[in-house]
């Protein structure tokens, strides 16, 4: 993508869209999508690290992928909250050893066993930060730079579908004849223009379905995006 901020890039294919609040939103949440369907390869190559803190005895997670944990040098099996137990008994034929460590998440936090001892750092988590993009974002860290342009489109569908849903809701406020907005909408009829109020609805009309036209040509142009990322290695 250009250098430029991901608003600019979703206006240069929606128009005019003015709620910077709910474009966040909608960057943020086709981000989102697009890091639950790249391939594991893919989201090692634009991975970050945290060690482990001895003395907390967890990590937090939230808002991040985990990829793999590492308790000192050796790989650790994610488990079920519920097997914690039994994965912690030294009873137990499922006790985990140092040679055979495992993680499991319980309320936004990684614990390992058998708990990590010795130095901060001997132990690691690797993983992909939940990106969070503002429209004044140019690029987003951990990410590759050829998803980007699904972000832009995603959140570019998104928007053009709550236009036309704004369109609508303008409806109602004008005290338009909503039952007859959805049965044009619908069913594509023409009517006579007898009214202002009639010439008002069939241009609330015609915006509404270039909204919804444009909303569809760029959903399935996302959805493409999004099926090329996950086959990517």
């Amino acid at each position: 993508m250009p250098a430029v901020n991901f608003k600019t890039s979703v206006l240069d294919l929606v128009g005019d869209f003015s709620d910077d609040n709910a474009l966040n939103d909608f960057l943020t949440a086709s981000a989102r999508e697009v890091i639950a369907i790249l391939p594991p390869p893919v989201l090692l190559q634009n991975s970050s690290s945290e060690n482990w803190i001895v003395a907390t005895g967890f990590h937090s997670v939230d808002n991040k992928k985990i990829l793999e944990v590492i308790r000192q040098g050796y790989a650790c099996k994610q488990i079920p909250q519920g097997k914690a137990t039994e994965a912690a008994d030294t009873n137990s034929i499922f006790l985990a050893s140092a040679r055979d460590p495992v993680f499991y998440l319980k309320a936004g936090r990684a614990y390992i066993l058998p708990t990590p001892t010795g130095s901060d750092g001997d132990s690691v988590l690797i993983l992909i930060p939940q990106p969070t993009v503002i429209t004044t974002t140019t690029a987003i860290a951990n990410f590759p730079d050829n998803a980007e342009y699904a972000v832009v489109l995603g959140a570019s569908a998104k928007a053009l579908q709550r236009m036309a849903s704004d369109v609508r809701d303008e409806v109602n406020k004008t005290n338009g004849d909503i039952a007859q907005f959805n049965t044009f909408v619908t069913t594509d009829e023409e009517f006579e223009l007898g009214s202002v109020q009639s010439q008002l609805l069939q241009t609330q009309i015609q915006r509404f379905q270039g909204y919804m036209g444009q909303h569809k040509t760029l959903f399935e142009l996302y959805q493409a995006e999004l099926q090329r990322l996950s086959q990517t290695q």
